[in-house]
């Protein structure tokens, strides 16, 4: 059986906390609303600014507290709050409709939705109620659900208490009503991706458990160091980790308290502090409260006196003194109390601290650096390294981190294959440690490399597919990382833009942080990545994104190619741009590329060939992409000039006025495409004529080769 009665408001701070009895927006109880009454504000929206307009909490618990929901709430539908799409109202819904299998779904835009920027709210009722823990599971499945089918769904809808704003009459307001034959969701349908999704939790917690423990040992050697139990505890504990450890929800830079009702993430870090906003966590007492009182502040202690101590820094500092142990065997407060009682000469001065535990203290030994010194573990060390073997041909080493970076269609997953199949033919790697993540193919290219994936017994993993999550990557690498599963894995990641964005500097930075340490334990990646549109002077392919990744991978390569020769054969040049450990600097390899050949019949014709050879068929495909670049404006000029307009300054006027394009585009041309050479691309020559006017005269295949090096060397070419 499912609820069919919701708690409500309006506007975000409409709240039945005791704490705001007196405030505008204080009631005891929240307003009731069912089902059918949303379905009818549909059809009978309301029409108010979003200050006032009503909400709804899909649980039937009189609270807006996050945690308090999580813990007893109970829920009966689901929801999502899509706001970056430029999908209508028709073809949204379509969408949502496969999500749901045809069952019963509301469509509705939000308040603020244009014509040129939609932006939408979807209900989902379901058949069986669900609880706290339960809820915000199933709307994480949601959002990965929206995100496999390109739809960026607001993951705030994923909080207990988030609230959901109802029909609301905008400028552009449209509903549909998803209706099948009236049939409700049962949460038993999604009940695999349930228990995948606990998975992904349960090593999400696992991984922060370790950081934790981390923490605590790093916090027990600082106190052991002589610290106080307060900078032991702020120098081991990350703000990040102990807001993640409090419950505090991340949304983008900022953080959710688990005491807000707002729904409004309003905590920041900053300096390695935390700064909250919220009027919840200043009500509470939580930290310290700022001159001007909008906001309070505070360090890792002061959080860990609010969630584990009720606030009391006293009975804090004396648990925490009690339990953690000095060097010299004692622990911090029997220390400090005999650091005290000799400075003071006064044994009847012990007895304050059986009260009491100090909260600094009374000595600082000075840092010492041995302590992190690695002197003596050398052997261990040294067993921890792999043998040098190559994954993929001479390219990639195991135990590195190695980048391809190429333009669309060059071949650069075919190659990889290729590759890794030879590799594994070979023995040079073992089948079983190879994951293959496949996230930049369609179903059917996928079945057909995952086919190729089981014949040769690796590993293939997609997106979307049993659970698997692109975001979660970081997560899971985290995960072997700190379950020391990593040495021996060989992941690769096709295509790279799929799990970090290669655009953003600080992304980037953090996942290259990730990969490194993934490395220094054991594994190897390799990463797929695309080139920029256009080449560098020396006619080279660019790496598209920031330097990060390319500064944290061991090696890096570009594959270059040229158009098929006339046996239907594309030649694949790897050139490195960056090397550690033997690689090769340059290989070429050709494949048939035919109409109706399969793709295991194109990797099947895969051959090593001639540098030189490969070189002149690259090089021929830039001249050509120059020649269909520049196609307008070639035969433009070329026309004037069998039409005898042939001197410079009236064959540009001519060809601009003609092709629309700018004077700096057609001198570009113009140049580009000056020569003998009819192979390379030159189609016309500048010659001198009367009364040293410089005049053109077409390049046609016949020119000899005495005329072609002769210009050349006139032209410095």
């Amino acid at each position: 059986m499912t609820i069919n009665q919701f708690i409500s408001g309006y506007g975000k701070f409409h709240t039945n906390n005791p704490l705001k009895r007196g405030k505008p927006y204080f009631s005891e109880t929240l307003p009731i609303i069912s089902l059918d009454e949303i379905e009818g504000m549909l059809s009978n929206p309301q029409q108010v600014d979003k200050e006032k307009a009503r909400w709804i909490v899909f649980s039937n618990l009189q609270s807006r507290e996050h945690k308090t929901q999580r813990e007893s709430g109970l829920y009966g539908a689901l929801w999502c709050d899509i706001d970056e799409t430029a999908l209508p109202v028709n073809e949204l819904s379509e969408r949502l409709e496969t999500i749901t299998g045809g069952c019963l779904a509301y469509v509705y835009t939000s308040k603020s939705s244009t014509p040129g920027k939609p932006k939408y709210r979807g209900i989902i009722p379901l058949a069986e109620s669900l609880t706290g823990h339960e809820y915000i599971v199933y709307q994480s499945i949601l959002s990965d659900k929206l995100t496999a089918l390109n739809i960026t769904p607001d993951k705030a809808a994923e909080r207990a208490a988030q609230p959901c704003y109802l029909p609301n009459k905008g400028d552009d307001y449209h509903y549909r009503i998803i209706s099948g034959e009236g049939e409700l969701l049962t949460p038993e349908a999604w009940r695999y991706e349930y228990g995948v999704k606990l998975q992904q939790l349960a090593a999400k917690e696992k991984a922060q458990a370790a950081r934790r423990q981390q923490a605590e040992i790093k916090r027990e050697a600082l106190a052991a160091q002589g610290l106080s139990v307060f900078e032991a505890v702020n120098r081991s504990y990350t703000i990040n980790l102990c807001l993640r450890t409090y419950d505090y929800q991340a949304n983008g830079t900022r953080w959710l308290s688990p005491l807000s009702q707002s729904g409004a993430a309003a905590v920041i870090i900053k300096n390695n502090k935390w700064i909250s906003h919220h009027g919840s966590d200043i009500n509470a007492g939580i930290g310290q409260v700022a001159e001007d009182g909008n906001s309070c502040f505070g360090d890792a202690f002061d959080l860990m006196v609010f969630y584990e101590y009720g606030n009391d820094r006293t009975a804090a500092l004396k648990s925490l003194g009690d339990r953690i142990t000095t060097n010299s065997g004692q622990t911090i407060n029997e220390a400090n109390q005999q650091a005290y009682a000799t400075q003071k000469g006064d044994e009847d001065t012990l007895q304050m601290f059986t009260k009491t535990a100090a909260s600094e203290p009374f000595y600082k030994p000075k840092l010492d650096l041995a302590m992190y010194s690695l002197k003596g573990q050398s052997k261990e060390m040294e067993a921890q390294m792999l043998e040098d073997k190559f994954v993929l041909g001479e390219f990639a080493l195991l135990g590195q981190a190695t980048a391809f970076y190429a333009q669309p269609n060059a071949g650069k997953t075919l190659m990889t294959l290729w590759l890794l199949i030879q590799a594994i033919k070979e023995n040079n790697i073992k089948s079983e440690d190879v994951y293959y993540i496949n996230a930049d193919d369609n179903h059917k290219g996928l079945v057909t490399k995952l086919k190729l994936a089981e014949a040769n017994n690796f590993h293939m993993l997609a997106p979307s597919y049993n659970g698997f999550v692109a975001n979660d990557f970081l997560l899971m690498i985290r995960t072997l990382i700190n379950e020391q599963s990593a040495r021996g894995k060989i992941i690769i990641l096709d295509t790279l833009k799929k799990f970090t964005d290669v655009m953003d500097k600080k992304t980037g930075t953090e996942f290259g942080k990730v990969v490194r340490e993934f490395i220094s334990n054991g594994g190897t990646v390799i990463m797929l990545a695309h080139v920029n549109k256009h080449r560098d002077s020396d006619g080279k392919l660019i790496y598209s994104g920031t330097s990060d990744i390319v500064d944290d991978a061991d090696c890096a390569y570009t594959l270059d190619t040229g158009d098929p020769d006339q046996a239907g054969r594309k030649v694949v040049t790897f050139e490195n741009f960056k090397s550690r450990g033997d690689v090769t600097a340059k290989k070429s390899y050709s494949y048939l590329i035919q109409t109706g050949l399969t793709y295991n019949e194109i990797l099947e014709s895969i051959e090593q060939v001639d540098d030189a050879n490969a070189a002149k068929a690259i090089l021929q495909k830039q001249v050509n992409d120059k020649l269909e670049k520049n196609e307008i404006i070639i035969q433009s000029i070329t026309d004037f000039i069998k039409s005898g307009v042939i001197t410079k300054t009236e064959l540009v006027e001519e060809v601009r006025n003609n092709t629309g394009e700018s004077l700096k585009k057609v001198h570009a041309v113009l140049r580009d495409h000056d020569g003998k050479d009819y192979i390379r691309g030159d189609r016309w020559r500048e010659t001198k004529g009367d009364k040293n006017t410089r005049v053109y005269m077409l390049t046609t295949f016949f020119c000899s080769s005495d005329e072609v090096n002769e210009y050349k060397q006139a032209k410095g070419r």
